[in-house]
C-alpha cells in the first residue's frame, strides 16, 4: 500500500502534544537565533517529527522499553520521543555542532536510559540492541553504511 505525502506525514492533535512536551529544552530546527541556521550559520536539517510517533508506538507494541541504538541524533527530536516512550536510547552522530552537543548533554541530564556519542568515540557494544532507528543522512552510500553497522553490532 502507497501512502501519500499528506497520509505518511499525519500527525494526530495527541501525537503533537505528546512531541511538543517531549522535546521541551531542546534546540528546534529554528534554531537558537530563530533563523534556522546553527551557531556558525549553516541551515539546521530537519529533525524526528510527531508524524513518527505512531510508528514508535507500534513498534514498542511488539518490543515495550527496548534498548535501542539511534544513529542520526541531529537536535534530538527522535530521542527525546523514544525516551519519553520508555526506551533506553544509545544515539550517536557525526555532528560537531553546538546545537547537538547542547542536545545530548540536556536530554542526558534529564533522563538516565540516554547515552550519546560522536560517530568517532562510539565503542560499538556489539549484541546490546533490540532496536536501531536509522534517521541520519538520506543518500544512499550512507544509508548502506548505517544498515551495515546496525548488522555488525548483531
Amino acid at each position: 500500500m502507497e501512502l501519500t505525502d499528506q497520509e505518511l506525514l499525519y500527525a494526530s492533535d495527541e501525537d503533537w502534544a505528546f512531541y511538543i512536551e517531549a522535546i521541551k529544552g531542546l534546540p528546534t530546527r529554528e534554531g537558537f537565533k530563530g533563523n534556522f541556521l546553527d551557531k556558525d550559520n549553516i541551515e539546521i536539517p530537519y529533525g524526528s517529527g510527531p508524524h513518527i510517533l505512531r510508528h514508535f508506538r507500534e513498534v514498542f507494541e511488539i518490543v515495550p522499553k527496548p534498548y535501542m541504538l539511534e544513529i542520526g541524533f541531529n537536535i534530538g527530536t527522535g530521542a527525546a520521543m523514544l525516551l519519553e516512550l520508555g526506551a533506553h536510547v544509545d544515539s550517536i552522530d557525526i555532528s560537531e555542532k553546538w546545537e547537538t552537543k547542547y542536545a545530548a548533554l540536556y536530554l542526558a541530564s534529564i533522563h538516565g536510559r540516554f547515552k550519546y556519542w560522536n560517530r568517532k568515540d562510539f565503542p560499538e557494544p556489539y549484541g546490546k540492541y533490540e532496536l536501531v532507528f536509522i534517521d541520519a543522512a538520506h543518500d544512499e552510500t550512507s544509508i548502506i553504511a548505517d544498515i551495515e553497522l546496525a548488522k555488525k553490532l548483531g
